[in-house]
């Protein structure tokens, strides 16, 4: 799977995710996310009333493509530029 790294519960009603887990060496975790960052926008895009897979579409993308991410943490709005790489993934059984 190609992404940032990152686990996100989503409000389709504010169309905000919320940073659930940060998987320890990924790309969302070198750029400075941080568990419990609220994510408002990817590439300039909102999105209210949308569904989770289209947030989800957003930031997934081509492997070494950066994808930028506007975010709110505590007060304070800011952007983040996310190189998206291969991330280790695990079913769960």
């Amino acid at each position: 799977v190609t992404g940032i790294g990152i686990e996100m519960k989503f409000t389709e009603e504010t169309g905000y995710a919320q940073v659930l887990r940060l998987i320890s060496g990924s790309a969302a975790e070198k750029a400075g996310l941080k568990i419990d960052d609220q994510i408002l926008s990817v590439d300039g895009k909102k999105f209210k009333n949308k569904k989770f897979r289209d947030l989800v579409y957003a930031v997934r993308g081509k492997a070494g493509e950066s994808v930028t991410l506007k975010v709110l943490r505590d007060d304070k709005v800011m952007s983040f530029n996310v190189k998206r790489e291969i991330v280790p993934w695990t079913p769960v059984e």
